[in-house]
């Protein structure tokens, strides 16, 4: 029989994905629209019942225990199985005629290069009659011409006209291939990383990471500053250098200098104009695109 209890702690575990999600736990209140003593109320509550630490603070932020890290996997499951319902609402309520048609979407260079599309041939498999046209730029698209339906862009939209459908921050780190760190050896802290170790870059990095165009002019060895982010991923792993990545590339082989604190993160916004976002296709592809976003949001 489920309890009173029982839902209060299915609660504080989705709270507590939040957290792990969004870096912290301001910005996680932010997201939900709830106060960060809300948040610890739950969070507080659940480790007590469990009789386990599931977060602690230190320089770098909110970080999860290991016994955190094994709660989080279950509340991930419940997310799962939430969409999941979610989508099995949608199919018995719209036909099949609904979920055809072309959806266009636009999005930032440095976005399309951070995007893990794994579920795509699922996707497609399910909805054999929608299309996705999308465009990469440089610059920030936009909604208000129509001339796209979605975007994902690293900046907030101001238009009255389109609606944020999801917002997600994504941790940064300092990343070296494993080949780096066996020729160089791993830096014993940020002075010696400036001082002696090849440094990549990005134009951009410094909007997003702080400090970084100050280290920059301290660094003795910037070998590669380039605006395309891919090309920067690329180099890490050939074994270049180091530059600072979202965390999930520690699932993609490369080595993460977890005792070099980055004080940085990415926030990426999936957006749709106001007058189509509701349409079934269109609904559907943003789902899409939210699910790629939690998805390197996990780490």
């Amino acid at each position: 029989m489920i309890t009173k209890r029982d839902i209060n702690n299915i609660e504080s575990m989705l709270f507590l994905l939040a957290v792990t999600q969004h870096a912290n736990k301001r910005r996680a209140s932010e997201a939900l629209s709830t106060s960060v003593d809300t948040i610890n109320k739950y969070i507080d509550n659940l480790e007590h019942d469990l009789n386990l630490k599931l977060l602690y603070s230190d320089s770098r932020g909110t970080n999860l225990t290991e016994s955190g890290e094994k709660i989080l996997e279950s509340a991930k499951q419940i997310k799962d199985i939430v969409r999941g319902i979610y989508s099995a609402n949608v199919e018995n309520k719209k036909t099949l005629k609904e979920y055809s048609g072309q959806v266009r979407v636009a999005m930032n260079i440095g976005v399309n290069a951070n995007l893990r599309p794994e579920a795509a041939k699922n996707f497609f498999d399910k909805y054999p009659n929608i299309s996705i046209v999308s465009t990469v730029m440089s610059d920030k698209p936009k909604l208000d011409n129509m001339a796209y339906d979605i975007t994902i862009t690293d900046s907030r939209p101001t238009s009255p006209n389109v609606s944020v459908m999801r917002e997600i921050s994504v941790g940064c780190g300092f990343f070296a291939s494993p080949e780096y760190i066996r020729e160089h050896g791993q830096p014993s802290d940020f002075k010696d990383m400036l001082r002696n170790h090849r440094i990549l870059t990005t134009a951009n990095s410094a909007h997003y990471i702080k400090g970084w165009k100050d280290a920059l002019k301290r660094a003795n060895f910037v070998s590669f500053n380039t605006t395309s982010f891919e090309s920067l991923v690329n180099l890490v792993n050939s074994g270049l250098g180091i530059a600072v990545l979202p965390l999930f590339y520690q699932k993609e082989g490369l080595v993460c200098l977890k005792n070099i604190p980055c004080e940085s993160s990415l926030k990426f916004y999936l957006s749709a104009h106001n007058n189509i976002k509701d349409i079934p296709r269109v609904r559907t592809v943003i789902d899409f695109y939210a699910a790629m976003l939690d998805k390197i949001a996990e780490f």
